[in-house]
């Protein structure tokens, strides 16, 4: 029996977000960390930010692009800011860490 392949992941984007398809689904497949998931994945607002379920727990597409960037998960003290301030534009160029909240994911 062969092992099982991961697949291409195919995004339903319910919230009209703003994304780059190869690094959402780079991002999701490091977070899976070698374990094979569900080619099929709704990007959904949860709250005011666009986010991905994996295995019952809510990704912020915002944080898990920015974890992937850095190859570790970021500390619950940082922040992820969108420079252009639309919440729904998840693309790693418009996406900067900070230490200061306020309206961030």
């Amino acid at each position: 029996m062969k092992p099982k392949k991961q697949n291409h992941i195919i995004f339903n984007n319910k919230c009209n977000a703003k994304y780059i398809h190869s690094e959402l689904e780079a991002a999701l497949l490091w977070y899976a960390d070698g374990e094979i998931i569900s080619s099929k994945r709704t990007i959904y607002l949860h709250g005011e930010y666009p986010a991905v379920s994996f295995c019952s727990e809510v990704l912020y597409a915002q944080r898990l692009l920015c974890d992937w960037q850095r190859k570790k998960h970021l500390n619950k003290k940082v922040y992820v800011r969108f420079k252009d301030k639309d919440k729904l534009n998840v693309k790693l160029e418009n996406l900067e860490i900070t230490l200061t909240g306020g309206g961030h994911g």
